[in-house]
């Protein structure tokens, strides 16, 4: 298990919506840089698909 950090903003009439992933400064080890690019594209389809 890889703990994520979401630190998501909803949008207002200011501001776009913001989605930001934080990982552990060891996540590398164990899932290289693609593996967790893709990690973060499939979550934010999910925040998407919420709405």
């Amino acid at each position: 298990m890889i703990p994520i950090i979401l630190n998501f903003n909803d949008k207002d009439e200011l501001l776009p919506a913001k989605a930001g992933f934080l990982y552990h400064e060891n996540a590398e080890i164990y899932l290289d840089l693609e593996c967790l690019t893709i990690t973060c594209t499939y979550l934010t389809g999910l925040l998407i698909q919420s709405k």
